[in-house]
């Protein structure tokens, strides 16, 4: 299966791996505002060709990340779609330069697809 054009990074694990990923979005918070990440919530796609474990999924103002891992019975070739929800807190003019921004939403995708084990 192949990943899906749209996607924000694709990862290769073997069968028996886990993968941490994390989103980092200091400086991008700091440019767009300022502003915080208010939560963060990472999902299977519903148009995902297979469904991975997920192990945790966690979020501080800054930052996502999620834990997962290739189903039980993964088979070479599974590929995982992986969505997060990101909700991003509106902004005020506090210091000259500051970017007065609505509440967004934003949703980036991985892919993760299963080699060889």
């Amino acid at each position: 299966m192949a990943p899906k054009p749209d996607a924000l990074a694709t990862f290769y694990i073997r069968q028996r791996d886990t993968l941490d990923f994390i989103i980092d979005l200091a400086d991008w918070l700091s440019a767009n505002g300022p502003a915080t990440l208010s939560s963060a919530t990472w999902a299977v796609a519903v148009d995902s060709p297979s469904t991975p474990v997920i192990e945790d999924d966690v979020y501080a103002s800054y930052a996502t990340a999620v834990v997962i891992s290739p189903a039980v019975n993964a088979k070479v070739g599974d590929a995982y779609w992986l969505d997060v929800t990101l909700n991003i807190t509106a902004t005020q003019i506090t210091n000259p330069g500051d970017l007065a921004l609505p509440v967004r939403k934003l949703v980036r995708r991985i892919n993760v697809v299963v080699v060889a084990g």
